[in-house]
């Protein structure tokens, strides 16, 4: 008896296009089962924290007790707090210092970079950038130095001759916090200087020759070729920047510690932390949270629709 190979049936007419069709489903699946581990993750330790915080913002706890449902009542506080309401107000303040400004500075800087030739290029990025990756406890503690009382700022400020200017920077009701925000735009003035320069390195330089030969000058060569040009890296930054401050906490803490008065503790990220753990309120602290992370999640939305919607 001999046995011959077994011949594959052919395929049916009404069988190739599922099977086509099978083909197109699982090249479509593919890119996010490579993801699946990475987005399981972030679901369980970042989306599920945040709906059990909305959870909590409807009761009345204090972290230890039983809580007791609420409801809105958390919220309605959040409204009626006069020292939450200014926090945000603060917040507006300590926003123009480190992200309006850094922004203004890194334009500056990526414009200049477009009309001077710089040696060491990628040496002075890397030293701009490191303030921002150095803990927050360090950057406190070289800030606290040089801004104490005596501190080598106000030294220097007697040295020169200014020593009406000298004060304890940090514990000034006028002045801690526009030199906390200052702080901070140093801690994040990297962030939007490498993201500009890389930018500006793609903006085509016959936008540049043709400006030159127009007659522009040096700010308006800014306005008109580089700032269009660098529109997604601004957005991108803007972004960045505008969380990083909202959420900010361990330069309040470690610098001020919410002083003097409460000129500094009123800062939503802080105020959060000051409410929830200080004041044994946690569930209205997770009302703040919740509150914080919607506000966040607008403002991100604004910036990224405005930046769409430019031609």
């Amino acid at each position: 008896m001999s046995l011959s190979p077994t011949r594959p049936r052919p395929m049916t007419v009404e069988a190739a296009p599922a099977a086509a069709r099978r083909a197109r489903v699982m090249r479509r699946l593919t890119p996010y089962l490579f993801v699946a581990p990475a987005l399981l993750v972030l679901l369980a330790f970042s989306l599920g924290p945040f709906v059990h915080g909305i959870w909590l913002s409807f009761y009345r706890w204090d972290g230890i007790s039983p809580g007791t449902w609420v409801g809105a009542g958390n919220y309605r506080s959040l409204w009626h707090d006069a020292t939450i309401r200014r926090s945000f107000l603060n917040a507006a303040m300590l926003l123009f210092f480190s992200a309006l400004v850094p922004l203004a500075i890194a334009l500056l800087v990526a414009g200049g970079l477009r009309r001077v030739r710089l040696r060491g290029l990628t040496a002075y990025r890397t030293l701009i950038f490191l303030p921002f990756v150095l803990p927050g406890a360090v950057t406190a503690i070289i800030w606290h130095w040089l801004l104490g009382d005596p501190g080598p700022v106000n030294r220097l400020l007697s040295a020169a001759g200014l020593g009406s200017l000298t004060r304890p920077w940090l514990a000034d009701f006028t002045f801690a916090l526009p030199t906390l925000g200052l702080v901070a735009a140093w801690s994040v003035l990297g962030v939007p200087i490498a993201l500009f320069i890389a930018g500006a390195q793609k903006i085509p330089v016959s936008l540049y020759e043709a400006a030159r030969v127009d007659g522009a000058g040096a700010w308006r060569e800014l306005l008109a070729v580089t700032l269009p040009g660098l529109r997604n890296e601004i957005v991108a930054a803007t972004v960045l920047l505008v969380t990083w401050v909202l959420k900010m906490f361990e330069l309040i803490f470690l610098l001020t510690a919410g002083g003097p008065g409460t000129d500094t503790t009123t800062m939503p990220g802080f105020e959060l932390y000051r409410t929830a753990f200080e004041n044994e309120a946690v569930g209205l602290g997770a009302a703040l949270a919740t509150v914080l992370t919607v506000i966040i999640f607008v403002i991100t939305a604004l910036i990224t629709r405005l930046e769409d919607r430019q031609p």
